[in-house]
C-alpha cells in the first residue's frame, strides 16, 4: 500500500526527511541559542525584518505557507561539548576509573559499570545496531550526560582563573587529544594516531545514527563544529547538511564572555586557540580548533546583533527561510546580496595565492555586478601557485620571476628550502630574509576588493558612487581607503578581519557608509536551495493534476 498520497507528495517526498544543520562561530557567538530555537515544538514561523519592502513581505508570506504547509519537526540538539564528555568517561572507565568525569556521572546519572560499557558504540571499529540496542546505548548516553553541569562546576578556582576558564580550557584539550592520539588521557609514551582524527566526527555520525534508529528522529543541530576537518567530514558524507555560520561582533563577544565570568585575559587567549593561533606544528593544528576555516567552509550565515529579543527574531526568519529552501528548493528567489556575494565566492576560486583567497565583487544600487576581482599578482604576471622553487633555482625565467627574486640574495634562501617541487610565498621568505619583518606592502598579489574597484571604474566609465561593495574577508586599510574615496556607499563581508581599517578609515569624513555581515547562502548550497527540482509551473500543474486524481477517486 502506498504511504505517500499524490505525485505532488512523491515529488517532494526525498525532501521531507533527514536534514543537519551544524552551528560554527566563535565562543559566545550564540550557538547555543540558535540551536535550542529549532529544538522548540512551538517554533514560531517567520516575519519579516524590513517591513518597508514590499517584494520582503511577500518573500515572507512564500515562506511562511511553506512551512505551515507541513508539521514542524523538532530538531535533536547534537551537544559536542556534551559528546566530548561521553567519551571522556568511557575512556576514563578504561585507564582511569577515579576520573572526576566519572564520579560525576555515576552519582548524577545512577550509572552502572555495564551502561558505561555500552558507549564502546562510539568508538568500536564495527557499528551496527538494532532499535532496541539504540534505545539502551541512548539511555545510557542521556544518564551520563546529566553529570555534565555538575562536572562543569566541579572545577575550583587557580591562580586567578575562575572555574569557566579551567573548564573551557579542559573541554578543548580533551578534544584536541581525541582527535590526536585517539583517547581522553594521552601520557608521554601515547603516539600520535592518524586514525583518530576521525574519531570525534564518527562519534557524531554514531549518535546522529542512533537517534534515528532508536526513535525514529530526522532533524538534527550540531552544536558546534570548531574543527574544519569535521566540517569536511560531514559535507562530504551528507547531502542534507548545511553548515550555519552563527557571527557576532567582536566586542558584544566578548562582553557576553565576561559576563559569564571569563577573565579579559583568558578572552584574549580563547580567541587565539579558536583561531588555531596556540597549535604547534601542522598536525597540532590539523587536530586542534580553526574557527577562521570553519567558517570558510559555511554554506549559511546569520548575524547575531545584541539587541534585546532581535537575535531571536534574525534566527527565527533565516532558519525558517533555510527549512522552507532545505524542504523545497528554489521556492523563494535569492536576495540580492546572496547573488552578488556568490559571485564574490566563484571569484575567489580563481586566485593563484598560496595563503588565502579572496573574491570581492562591486554592485550599483541598481544590483547589476559592475566589477569583480580576486587577489593576484597584476595583469601579465603568474601567480604564486604556478611557480615553483626548482624553476627559480635551475633556470629561472624572467617571465615567471621578478629582478629581484633572480638575485643571488634570494636564489641562496629558497635554495635552503627542504622540497623545490613546491611553489613558494614570496612575502614569507623576503619577510625571513628580512630577520621576519613583516613586509605587508611586497605581497605580489593586489587585493580582490582592489581588482573588483579596478574593474568596476573601467567598466562603467565613470564614478561608482552608491555602489555596494562585497567581499569574503573584511576589507583591509589599504582597500578601505580606496573604497571610499571612489564613493562606495556600503560594504558587505563574511570573514571578520582584527584590524582597525573600519573604525579608522570608513567610519569617518562626512559621508557615512554601511558596513555590514553577510547573512544568506552562499557556495555550493547555494545551487542546492535555489535550484528547483524543476520549473515552478510543472511543480503548479502535477499538484494541481494531483488534486484532480485525487477527487475524481472519490
Amino acid at each position: 500500500m502506498s504511504k505517500l498520497n499524490s505525485y505532488a507528495d512523491a515529488l517532494y517526498h526525498v525532501k521531507q526527511g533527514f536534514l543537519i544543520f551544524g552551528l560554527t562561530g566563535y565562543t559566545g557567538s550564540g550557538c547555543t541559542s540558535a540551536a535550542r530555537l529549532l529544538t522548540r515544538k512551538d517554533f514560531i514561523f517567520p516575519v519579516e525584518m524590513d517591513a518597508e519592502s514590499i517584494e520582503k513581505k511577500l518573500v515572507s508570506e512564500k515562506i511562511n505557507r511553506e512551512l505551515s504547509g507541513r508539521p514542524y519537526l523538532p530538531f535533536v540538539h547534537i551537544e559536542v561539548s556534551k559528546l566530548l564528555y561521553v567519551l571522556r568517561v568511557y575512556f576514563g572507565s578504561q585507564v582511569k576509573k577515579d576520573d572526576e568525569a566519572i564520579v560525576v556521572a555515576k552519582k548524577i546519572g545512577k550509572l552502572t559499570n555495564p551502561q558505561i560499557a555500552l558507549l564502546k558504540v562510539f568508538v568500536d571499529e564495527k557499528f551496527e545496531v538494532s532499535s532496541a540496542q539504540a534505545v539502551k546505548v541512548l539511555e545510557s548516553y542521556e544518564k551520563v550526560t546529566k553529570g555534565f553541569g555538575a562536572f562543569k562546576n566541579s572545577f575550583e578556582k587557580s591562580k586567578g582563573q575562575s572555574n569557566l576558564n579551567i573548564f573551557v580550557k579542559e573541554m578543548q584539550d580533551l578534544g584536541d587529544n581525541l582527535r590526536r592520539y585517539g583517547t581522553a588521557f594521552p601520557n608521554n609514551e601515547t603516539k600520535e594516531l592518524p586514525d583518530a582524527l576521525y574519531l570525534v566526527p564518527e562519534a557524531i555520525r554514531r549518535l546522529i545514527k542512533l537517534y534515528r534508529v532508536g526513535r525514529s528522529e530526522k532533524h538534527f543541530v550540531v552544536d558546534a563544529f570548531r574543527n574544519p576537518f569535521e566540517v569536511e567530514f560531514f559535507q562530504r558524507r551528507y547531502n542534507e547538511f548545511y553548515l550555519v555560520g552563527i557571527q557576532r561582533s567582536i566586542s558584544e563577544r566578548h562582553a557576553a564572555l565576561a559576563k559569564a565570568g571569563m577573565s579579559n585575559i583568558f578572552i584574549a587567549e580563547l580567541d587565539k586557540r579558536e583561531r588555531g593561533k596556540l597549535a604547534e606544528g601542522a598536525i597540532h593544528k590539523l587536530c586542534s580548533q580553526d574557527i577562521d576555516e570553519c567558517m570558510r567552509k559555511a554554506n549559511l550565515f546569520i548575524e547575531n546583533r545584541d539587541q534585546e529579543g532581535f537575535s531571536l527574531l534574525r534566527f527565527r526568519y533565516w532558519f525558517g527561510r533555510f527549512i522552507a529552501l532545505a524542504k523545497n528548493p528554489g521556492c523563494v528567489p535569492p536576495t540580492k546580496d546572496e547573488f552578488c556575494m556568490q559571485i564574490a565566492v566563484t571569484g575567489k576560486h580563481v586566485s593563484g595565492c598560496l595563503s588565502r583567497r579572496v573574491g570581492a565583487a562591486v554592485a550599483g544600487s541598481d544590483g547589476f555586478v559592475s566589477g569583480i576581482g580576486w587577489n593576484d599578482p597584476p595583469e601579465n604576471q603568474v601567480p604564486c601557485s604556478l611557480r615553483t622553487c626548482q624553476e627559480l633555482i635551475v633556470n629561472a625565467n624572467s617571465k615567471l620571476f621578478s629582478t629581484y627574486e633572480r638575485s643571488d640574495e634570494f636564489v641562496s634562501a629558497i635554495s635552503k628550502k627542504p622540497d623545490h617541487h613546491q611553489p613558494f610565498c614570496f612575502k614569507d621568505e623576503y619577510s625571513k630574509i628580512k630577520s621576519n619583518e613583516r613586509y605587508a606592502e611586497f605581497t605580489r598579489s593586489l587585493h580582490a576588493e582592489e581588482n573588483a574597484l579596478f574593474q568596476a571604474c573601467r567598466n562603467v566609465g565613470q564614478d561608482i558612487h552608491g555602489s555596494t561593495l562585497y567581499t569574503t574577508d573584511r576589507t583591509c586599510n589599504l582597500c578601505a581607503k580606496k573604497a571610499y574615496q571612489l564613493g562606495v556607499s556600503r560594504i558587505v563581508f563574511v570573514e571578520d578581519y582584527t584590524d582597525i581599517a573600519i573604525d579608522q578609515t570608513i567610519k569617518a569624513g562626512y559621508r557615512a557608509v554601511v558596513i555590514e555581515k553577510f547573512e544568506g547562502v552562499l557556495g555550493s548550497s547555494y545551487f542546492k536551495l535555489y535550484v528547483p527540482l524543476m520549473p515552478e509551473k510543472d511543480i503548479m500543474n502535477i499538484k494541481l493534476a494531483s488534486q484532480t486524481l485525487k477527487s475524481n477517486q472519490q
